[in-house]
Formats: structure tokens, sequence, C-alpha cells
């Protein structure tokens, strides 16, 4: 259990990371506004949380048969 939580812990902080950075890297007029003002760091993180959400990129998803999306 000790090892599992290990493990989650530490994918979904590197992938919040990664995510986060990238995002501000593709909206630089949001970094700048951080750089400007660091009390806006906090709500910024927990934003990111929701935007860039690291658990997206941790959970591979597969259908479970053929489908077709609406036009």
């Amino acid at each position: 259990m000790i090892m599992l939580l290990l493990v989650a812990g530490h994918e979904t902080t590197v992938n919040l990371i990664g995510n986060g950075v990238l995002a501000l890297l593709e909206h630089p007029d949001q970094l700048e506004k951080l750089r400007k003002e660091p009390a806006l760091i906090r709500p910024a993180v927990e934003e990111l949380l929701r935007f860039a959400s690291p658990v997206e990129t941790a959970t591979e998803r597969y259908t479970r048969e053929d489908g077709r999306l609406p036009a």
C-alpha cells in the first residue's frame, strides 16, 4: 500500500508540474502575470489542477467497442 501511494503521489505531482509549465509557456501572458503578482501562485496551482489535470496523462482509457462521435 505504501509503495502504491508513493508511486501515485509521485506520478501525479510530476505530471502536474510538466503540464503546468507547458500551459504557462503556451500562455505567456499568464506567466507574465504570475511573475508580476506572486500572490497569485497559490490560486494558479489550483487552476492548473483543473485546466491541465495531471490525471489526464496518468490514466489510459480505451473503449470496449467501436463507436462514432456525433458530427
